[in-house]
């Protein structure tokens, strides 16, 4: 449920009320509530990816609406790449500040395309009253099915964001992920 607000955690009292209001008087009983969190939509990017032997990826690196998993998914291809750039580095010391301004580049361009993504599908997903729901409720039912049920899993999915995996890196990157 989406509350009008910012609410903390009360022990459920909340969610009871409105699953009891909602469905018809239905009464929730405390050990049928068995996980309850309380979050705050964000979006936020380091500026520094890497400095002085430390290295950010992740979560570390950037928050987005957790809607259909964008951080998440982003984050495991920040990782990916990471990986590949730590291992070459490991190869070739003298290339650790190239592969590592390289890897934020990248990482950056495609954290800024998912939060972006994530703050529209937010958007779209809670807006309320007239005419926003009656509109969405249209697009959804019309993107559903045909070619766009296609294209919007590839965009609620994230795997059509620049540099999702790391084969898409080296292609986006100047010859290859190293520079080779």
């Amino acid at each position: 449920l989406s509350t009008p607000r910012f609410t903390p955690e009360d022990g459920g009292a909340w969610l009871r009320e409105q699953i009891r209001r909602r469905c018809s008087g239905l009464e929730l009983g405390q050990d049928q509530l068995h996980w309850e969190s309380a979050f705050g939509v964000q979006h936020f990017q380091a500026r520094h990816w890497w400095r002085d032997g430390l290295v950010l990826c992740g979560d570390a690196a950037h928050l987005m609406s957790p809607i259909v998993g964008q951080n998440m998914n982003t984050g495991f291809a920040d990782a990916e790449m990471l990986a590949e750039c730590l291992g070459q580095a490991l190869d070739t010391p003298s290339r650790t500040g190239y592969l590592l301004r390289n890897y934020q580049r990248v990482r950056q361009r495609a954290a800024r395309s998912a939060t972006g993504r994530a703050w529209f599908m937010m958007r779209l997903g809670t807006s309320r009253g007239w005419p926003w729901s009656p509109v969405r409720n249209v697009l959804v039912s019309l993107a559903l099915g045909g070619t766009w049920k296609i294209i919007l899993s590839r965009l609620f999915s994230m795997v059509s964001i620049p540099a999702a995996n790391l084969q898409r890196s080296r292609n986006r990157t100047p010859a290859g992920l190293a520079g080779q």
